[in-house]
Formats: C-alpha cells, sequence, structure tokens
C-alpha cells in the first residue's frame, strides 16, 4: 500500500483547495506573533486540561508553556504544529524549548515578515479561496476577494437570541426590530448589507436548539414580552427564533446561498478546560426536528451540515442521503482526530454521492493553522482512498477524481464560487 498511498499523497499536492470555514480576520489573516500560532485554543485546551494554569496561558508565560509542551506531543494538534514550524518556518521540534525561544521567536517574526507572506501560505497549502466569517453587527471588513469570500454568522439572533442581540440588529439596519413585520424588515436588509459579500449564513446550534413552523401572533406576543422587559418563557425563545430561522432560509433561497449548521457541541459548560468551555452531546431528536421543519420546508435552500460530535456522524450521513438539499462536510472541533476523520470520511464515501461531500475546513484563525490542519486532513484522505483501492472498491483514477471532489469541486459547485 506504501507505494499506492506515495501515489495519492504526490497526485494531491496538485489539487486546489477551498477552506469553506475559518475565523481569519483578513485585514490581519496571518500570525503578527508567533505565539499566537503556538498558543491556538486546541494547543491551549490541551495543555489547561494537562494542568497548565490558566494564568501561565493568559498570561502567555512562554518559558513555563514549553516546558509542558511535552504533556501534548502524542496529540495530533501538536504533530498540526510541527508541520506548521517545519514546512513554513524550517523549524523543528528542537527549537520548542524555553532556551531556544527567544532565537525561534526572531526567526519565525522574520520569515512572517516577507512580502506576501499570506499568499505564500496558501499558494504552499493549494487553498485558492478561504471563507470568512463576517458577524452581523459588524462592518463588513476590507479584504482580497481573490483570496477570501464571506460566511454570515448569526448565532445571536438563533441560537442565543435575546433583546441584546436583536438591538445589535435593529442598530446594523436602522429599523425597528420589536414587532414579526420590523424583524422580517430588517433581516431582509440585513441580506442587502451582505449581498454580494457572503455565499453561506452559518449557525452553530445548542444540541437542544429545535424549531416550530412560525407563528406570527406568538411571535409578536413573545416580542411584545421582550421589549416590555418581561421574563421570556421557553416557549417565547423558541417562537422568535423559529420566526428568525424561517425568514433567514427564504432569504437564503432568494439569494441562493447555503445555510450552514454546525451541531454536536453544547458551551459554555461551567469547569471545562479554557477557552473552550465546550463539550459534545448528542441531541437524539434535533435532527428529526430539523429535517421536518426546515429540511423538508426548504427544499431549494442547500444546507451544509458540520458535526463535532462523532455519534451524529452516521445519522447526518443518513439524512444527507435521503435529503438532496443536504451535505456533509468536514471534521470540526472535537472530530478532528485522525481516527475519526477515517472512520467518518470512509462512512461518507460508501453512503452517499460523491458530490455530497465537502473534505475541508480548518475553522482557523490565522492562515498558518489552515496549513497545519489541511496537512493532517489531506493526510487521512489519502490513507482513506488509498485504502478503498487496495481492497478492489476505487480504482487508482477514481480515487485521485474523488480527492479532487472533496477538496476542491464540491465546495465550488456547492457554494457556488
Amino acid at each position: 500500500m506504501s507505494g499506492l498511498l506515495d501515489e495519492l499523497r504526490s497526485r494531491m499536492k496538485n489539487i486546489p483547495v477551498v477552506d469553506i470555514h475559518t475565523h481569519i480576520n483578513p485585514e490581519k489573516p496571518w500570525a503578527e506573533e508567533p505565539e499566537t500560532i503556538l498558543l491556538y485554543h486546541y494547543i491551549v485546551t490541551e495543555l489547561a486540561t494537562a494542568g497548565v494554569s490558566r494564568d501561565v496561558l493568559e498570561r502567555r508565560d512562554m518559558s513555563k508553556v514549553l516546558r509542558n509542551m511535552r504533556l501534548i506531543r502524542n496529540t495530533s494538534t501538536y504533530w498540526c504544529l510541527l508541520k506548521i514550524l517545519k514546512d513554513l518556518y524550517g523549524l523543528d521540534e528542537d527549537y520548542l524549548t524555553p532556551e531556544r525561544w527567544k532565537e525561534t521567536r526572531e526567526a519565525m517574526i522574520a520569515v512572517s515578515k516577507k512580502s506576501d507572506w499570506v499568499r505564500q501560505v496558501l499558494e504552499k497549502a493549494g487553498v485558492k479561496k478561504a471563507f470568512i466569517t463576517m458577524d452581523y453587527a459588524s462592518p463588513i471588513p476590507s479584504y482580497d476577494r481573490d483570496l477570501f469570500v464571506g460566511g454570515l454568522r448569526v448565532d445571536p439572533l438563533i441560537s442565543r437570541i435575546s433583546k441584546a442581540s436583536l438591538d445589535r440588529l435593529g442598530e446594523r439596519t436602522g429599523i425597528e426590530v420589536s414587532t414579526p413585520e420590523g424583524l422580517s424588515d430588517a433581516l431582509a436588509k440585513l441580506f442587502d448589507v451582505f449581498r454580494g459579500h457572503i455565499r453561506t449564513v452559518t449557525v452553530s446550534l445548542q444540541p437542544e436548539d429545535v424549531f416550530k413552523p412560525p407563528d406570527r401572533f406568538e411571535t409578536g406576543e413573545a416580542l411584545r414580552r421582550m421589549y416590555s422587559d418581561l421574563p421570556l418563557r421557553e416557549e417565547d425563545v423558541r417562537a422568535i427564533s423559529s420566526y428568525v430561522v424561517h425568514e433567514m432560509l427564504r432569504l437564503c433561497k432568494e439569494n441562493d446561498l447555503v445555510f450552514q449548521l454546525m451541531l454536536g457541541v453544547r458551551r459554555p459548560v461551567p469547569g471545562a478546560s479554557p477557552p473552550d468551555y465546550a463539550i459534545v452531546v448528542h441531541e437524539k431528536e434535533a435532527l428529526t426536528n430539523y429535517c421536518r421543519n426546515l429540511f423538508s420546508r426548504f427544499r431549494e435552500v442547500r444546507f451544509d451540515l458540520i458535526v463535532a460530535c462523532e455519534l451524529q456522524t452516521h445519522e447526518v450521513a443518513v439524512v444527507a442521503k435521503n435529503y438532496p438539499n443536504v451535505y456533509f462536510s468536514g471534521f470540526w472541533w472535537y472530530s478532528f482526530y485522525p481516527s475519526i476523520i477515517r472512520r467518518s470520511l470512509t462512512e461518507r464515501l460508501q453512503i452517499l454521492p460523491r458530490n455530497k461531500v465537502c473534505g475541508f475546513f480548518s475553522d482557523a484563525y490565522v492562515v498558518e493553522w489552515i496549513y497545519g490542519k489541511l496537512c493532517l486532513v489531506k493526510e487521512q484522505v489519502a490513507h482513506v482512498l488509498a485504502e478503498m483501492v487496495e481492497q478492489g472498491y476505487y480504482s487508482r483514477e477514481l480515487a485521485y477524481e474523488l480527492a479532487e471532489d472533496l477538496l476542491y469541486r464540491n465546495p465550488v459547485e456547492i457554494y457556488k464560487l
């Protein structure tokens, strides 16, 4: 298998990549400080749960951080870090010591100050386009349209809806949102503001978030309670969030936008390791609710499902098999580990038509971490496809075509890039 694996690795270097979800700041997309790379939140969580104090991590006490890096040398996140250091900066693991930190830091800063560093990193990764997250209540940032495209993040308007989040929508659009009519007008104006900048609307749902058919009267009563500063009941919150999500999906249909649903994480969870404060949770009735009230009601809207909980992966694959407008993409957060990626990708390829799966998104905050995470995913894609060829399911040529589908063709088609 080694020869076949090497062949796939080599050929995959020529496949362009689309990263369909990041938190890159397009005005400063690189790590200005090396600490930003070494203290990526995956790593911080691992160090914190290994016993490194929150004070050390928040102060970025690199002497103590580096002394404790030995505790996470076994993790996949650490492997990604080493790939970043070696491939982008020419540094090996020996540079991750307190004694060499000053030298390491200076070397990393010198390299990242090279002209056109961001393009160099993305070109080395093969990334042709990366999605950036645009906050619904914030100004549209300046960004390089050749490299980036927007995704509108709307969690506070659906999953964590509150008077404060609706007020920010009103301030952003200049429309009073205390009635269903005003709320609809404000959402329509919001989509107008971001038109031409976004190809997707994204929301991370709590496991218990469910929706019902919208009721204008119930929504009006719930908004009246909210703007009268009366305590909101669970049914009030559900009425408003259901109204908002249906209005957004109507607008996605009108604007031909994808709706990204991020599932399987509960946050914040008291006592969980900072900065994540999150765990995976599988709510067994949630997907049935989405099938009934979202996927089937908005058949012309493309839903791209992103999952952190491995327990949900088979369920989501089966949903994507049954609904032509539902897709299944990437490996999010607590699913971003080689064993889980291989199992899940094998399952998706065996269950779903080849145009239903996107193979990668980084969720990265700087372009350097796009590179590190893509290295890990490409390695797993190569292993999965090589195994299918070796077992006689795929030809070599089909395996290469599927790699192109996963990394480039499918995201381009699904997101209409």
